[in-house]
């Protein structure tokens, strides 16, 4: 199925939950901020929560420095 993140659009299978998508992206997850059709989505529930064809999601990756 077809999905956008970050304004580009990417396949990933039917049954993709939140957190399987990080992982297919392959960022950790304890430094993501991800909202979904402009709802922030919790981390608390990625494993529940599941993608569907046409969704826009935003993932903001937090980095460290000084």
């Amino acid at each position: 199925m077809l999905v956008t993140v970050n304004g580009r659009g990417m396949e990933v299978p039917d049954g993709t939950t939140a957190k399987s998508l990080i992982v297919i992206l392959g960022l950790d997850p304890e430094r993501v901020a991800m909202e979904i059709d402009g709802d922030i989505c919790p981390r608390a529930i990625w494993d529940s929560v599941e993608l569907f064809e046409g969704q826009y999601i935003e993932l903001v990756s937090f980095v460290g420095g000084g």
